[in-house]
């Protein structure tokens, strides 16, 4: 079953959704089966997919990790729609004391602010508190993108397991 935010940060089905608009001219809505192609897309653009340090994975086990999200009770999902068009998703997943957010801009949208607007209306939607974030320390814009929505670094730069240099970020109101 697709699912969107609601005002409350309470998913709902999607005859019951809501989406979220901005001046910007993005959206934020349910994330819809037919949005998978393009998210798809967007996720094995190797430049893309070498920013965000997340290796792409083919569409199988794409679509069977979408399916497992998509399905789970605790995560918020959130397609971005830019002029009519998919440019992007938000995520919120992991247990209430330590949720952690994501997200995926378009490489064909960068630049133009859609991911700080995204953000934004995403965290209007989330009540949970404190959020977390974990940005590839190559990755400037994604940094900017946190902090201009009231993300905070915590710690220093670690090189995890996979030999990425990442740089956690917390939003604690």
């Amino acid at each position: 079953m697709c699912t969107t935010l609601c005002g409350a940060g309470v998913w709902r089905a999607a005859q019951d959704a809501v989406s979220v608009p901005s001046a910007r001219m993005i959206e934020l809505r349910a994330v819809d089966i037919a949005d998978l192609d393009a998210l798809y897309a967007q996720m094995s653009d190797p430049v893309s997919s070498a920013l965000a340090a997340v290796p792409s994975r083919e569409r199988s086990a794409f679509d069977a990790h979408w399916a497992k999200i998509m399905s789970n009770p605790g995560t918020t999902l959130a397609t971005i729609v830019a002029d009519g068009k998919v440019a992007g998703h938000c995520v919120c997943f992991g247990e209430a004391s330590a949720r952690d957010i994501g997200y995926w801009i378009d490489r064909a949208c960068w630049g133009r602010g859609y991911g700080s607007e995204a953000l934004r209306l995403f965290l209007e939607q989330l009540p949970d508190r404190p959020l977390k974030a974990t940005v590839a320390a190559h990755n400037p814009a994604s940094m900017r993108v946190l902090e201009k929505n009231g993300f905070t670094r915590v710690g220093e730069p670690v090189v995890e397991d996979d030999g990425v240099t990442v740089v956690h970020f917390e939003l604690v109101a």
